[in-house]
């Protein structure tokens, strides 16, 4: 009973750790498919989108029933426009049509106030919210939560219902956070469907178009002279707005943007369109913006840039950097200290049980005897395991001896445990990482050889290891069958196993680094991380 009982913890432990990375995972790929859907030009697009982000959202966080109400501000209405329903819960489509929202004032308060609205037990609503109460017991609810879609007047011009109808369900936190993001993913996608109907209206309404749009719009010629512009701030411009007209983007441009630019420009006219491109420009103060350019085609003489400053984004995506680069932090200390328990609690637990067992073995004779022998080959195997699970959640040569070392044991302990020939080739010159540089490159070499092993079919695997003075490149290769090619253009993909591709490469952004896969012969991938500057090198030695 008692080897099972620290079987079970092992699994247990295992598992949980193993949910979490998963869950992550699953969470990241969600809003990225949510946001893609979205990229819509039509209302029947946008239809869609709402339909199958219900769906997915919904089953994501557990809820039975999921539901868009719009408002109608005009006739103090609300209805549900779009609903997703878990199979045998009723529709509450057609019942909720064209409702009055004042009665509801409870609601719209504490939504005006914080924007969402979490109810983990409809029983215990305040008596104020007495209209919902009774709503939400005609129709089974016992859990909810919502969400206002906000429009472009400051309104709200929607709402996201989240029902849980089967059994009391609290929301999480997680599902905070996604709500959060996918209600602004809904929020931009109204505001794209807005202004691309405000673009079909008559020539009356250009100008009121223009304002409404946060862009800086410029017509330039081929040679980079500016025809016209519309700004709404002249904080917005690096020179003053009655010097724009008759200037040039080279003027404004640092030259490392001028080939680029022109390449744009020529892409424009040839092909309608060129590829969005980004810059930043330094004001006077030392101010520094991040703006996104876009480029189509008028006429034969001229291009349209639309100009976006992406500065609140580009800050926005340093901040999910530092976020990402927590969490790893966090999970590396999680799998540290499971692994000391694991060594401290159950690996010296069955060591006393052989030792005890021996020498009860002392003392038995015949069929006990053999019995006590047999048990004790299970607890030396249990001891084994229970050794090796340490190691692969916190290898000691990594933190004791550096990433060189780790990985040279990493290929010699992956080889015995798959029968596989792995070998390892380490660097020539120095390799200065730091220690967690030196985690995260250990973590994505034994994602990329354990997947190796499983898919590649090969009976060779090499492993090497390379640096100068700005890079340190890992190289996983093998000579088996190849990865799908529709797999490595789908950045977002998700492999079946471990990290995946998606995943790697979420680790490795936030480090300044990147990954490549070559698909001859086998499969090659290369892993680039930069080294520690100079000065870090001394205090953050690998």
């Amino acid at each position: 009973m008692k080897k099972e009982s620290l079987k079970n913890t092992e699994r247990h432990q295992s598992s949980e750790l193993e949910r979490e990375l998963a869950s992550r995972v699953e969470l990241e790929k969600l809003v990225a498919e949510v946001a893609i859907s979205f990229h819509v030009s039509n209302v029947d697009e946008l239809d869609k989108a709402i339909d199958s982000a219900l769906a997915k959202i919904g089953e994501y966080i557990g809820a039975d029933r999921s539901c868009f109400f719009r408002y109608n501000h005009e006739t103090g209405t609300v209805s549900i426009t779009h609903e997703w329903c878990l199979r045998k819960i009723d529709s509450q489509k057609h019942l909720l049509m064209d409702v009055p929202y004042s009665p509801f004032a409870w609601s719209i308060k504490m939504l005006a106030e914080n924007g969402l609205l979490d109810i983990p037990r409809t029983s215990d609503l305040p008596e104020e919210a007495t209209m919902e109460k009774q709503l939400f017991i005609q129709q089974g609810v016992q859990s909810n939560f919502q969400l206002n879609i906000m429009g472009q007047d400051g309104k709200p011009l929607g709402l996201l219902g989240f029902d849980a109808i089967r059994s009391v369900h609290p929301w999480r936190n997680e599902d905070h956070y996604l709500l959060k993001i996918v209600s602004r993913i809904f929020e931009v996608a109204f505001e794209q469907i807005h202004m691309v109907a405000a673009l079909k209206k008559s020539e009356a309404t250009k100008q009121a178009i223009l304002n409404s749009m946060p862009d800086l719009i410029f017509v330039i010629n081929r040679e980079g002279s500016i025809i016209s512009h519309h700004s709404h701030s002249e904080t917005e411009l690096i020179m003053d707005e009655s010097e724009i007209d008759g200037s040039t983007v080279w003027e404004t441009l640092s030259p490392t943007m001028h080939d680029p630019l022109r390449k744009a420009i020529e892409q424009a006219f040839h092909l309608g369109t060129a590829k969005p491109f980004e810059y930043s420009l330094e004001f006077s103060g030392g101010r520094i913006a991040y703006y996104e350019g876009r480029l189509a085609k008028v006429d034969e003489e001229y291009v349209l840039a639309l100009v976006r400053n992406i500065t609140e984004n580009k800050r926005s995506e340093e901040a999910l950097k530092w976020f990402s680069s927590q969490l790893s932090v966090v999970e590396e200390q999680q799998r540290r200290d499971l692994a000391s328990q694991l060594h401290d609690g159950v690996s010296q637990e069955l060591a006393a049980a052989s030792i005890k067992l021996q020498q009860s073995m002392i003392h038995a004779s015949g069929e006990a005897l053999s019995e006590l022998q047999d048990i004790h080959g299970l607890i030396q195997g249990s001891i084994g395991h229970v050794q090796r699970l340490t190691t692969d959640l916190s290898p000691p040569v990594l933190y004791e001896l550096g990433i060189v070392p780790a990985l040279s044991s990493l290929a010699d302990s992956l080889s015995k445990q798959s029968g596989i020939g792995i070998s390892f080739d380490p660097p020539v010159q120095s390799v200065t990482l730091g220690q967690s540089r030196s985690i995260h490159l250990y973590r994505i070499a034994r994602e990329l050889i354990v997947n190796a092993i499983k898919h590649s079919e090969s009976d060779k695997i090499r492993v090497s290891l390379e640096a100068d003075e700005i890079f340190a490149r890992l190289i996983v290769s093998d000579k088996g069958k190849g990865i799908d090619p529709e797999l490595i253009e789908m950045k977002s993909e998700v492999a079946e196993t471990g990290f995946g591709l998606f995943s790697i490469r979420q680790r490795l952004e936030p480090l300044g680094g990147r990954m490549e896969i070559r698909n001859t012969d086998g499969t090659e991938i290369r892993i680039w991380i930069p080294q520690l500057a100079e000065s870090a090198k001394e205090s953050r030695e690998t």
